[in-house]
């Protein structure tokens, strides 16, 4: 991480957990959203106080390696504060057109991104729960990388290909905050819905 670019998550505002929907197609998401989420955005307030929704629009989320992957053995979540002057287009481009890349030429097994629109507390409102997110504190994109171990990917980012990424991410980005997942729960899988046993 290039110094001057902020990397420290604040001890009052970390991330428990990260819900990722694909949609084929805005017409499914209405759908979606009307019947298959209905009952899970109605039990968010037994589990949480603050929801904060992110949502890209088309184009904006992007699965670069093909569908999860069972077998990966380390995950980690970037989340990405942009600069104001660069939201938009700009950062659309660093994202897809210099991270992910970099991430594929460095190994990354498996890897996807997304660049948020502005909204989303409005887009996805849920009852009962929160959704105040401080301007200071929102996020405008996502790196999801996948690698064999930790191992592979903290090779992954000291390789050649990323550490060239970092002018860049000081010109496009306030802050990377990176969460190692401790489990992935993947819910519907080719259409199917897969049997879940939480821990």
């Amino acid at each position: 991480m290039p110094k001057g670019l902020g990397g420290i998550i604040p001890t009052d505002w970390h991330i428990d957990g990260l819900t990722e929907v694909r949609l084929t197609s805005l017409a499914a998401g209405l759908a979606d959203r009307l019947f298959r989420m209905k009952s899970i955005f109605h039990d968010e307030f037994n589990v949480f106080d603050r929801v904060l929704p992110n949502n890209s629009r088309p184009g904006g989320g992007r699965w670069w390696t093909g569908p999860y992957q069972p077998e990966i053995g380390f995950r980690a979540i970037v989340l990405i504060r942009a600069r104001y002057e660069l939201r938009g287009a700009p950062f659309r481009r660093f994202v897809d057109g210099v991270m992910a890349p970099a991430l594929l030429a460095a190994g990354a097994q498996e890897l996807r991104t997304h660049v948020f629109q502005p909204g989303g507390r409005f887009t996805q409102w849920t009852p009962d729960v929160l959704h105040d997110q401080p301007a200071n504190r929102t996020y405008a994109g996502a790196l999801i990388i996948g690698t064999k171990d930790r191992a592979a990917f903290d090779k992954l980012l000291g390789s050649a290909s990323v550490q060239s990424t970092l002018p860049a991410q000081l010109r496009h980005c306030v802050a990377m905050h990176a969460y190692a997942v401790e489990n992935t729960y993947p819910v519907i899988l080719g259409g199917q819905r897969q049997p879940v046993t939480w821990n």
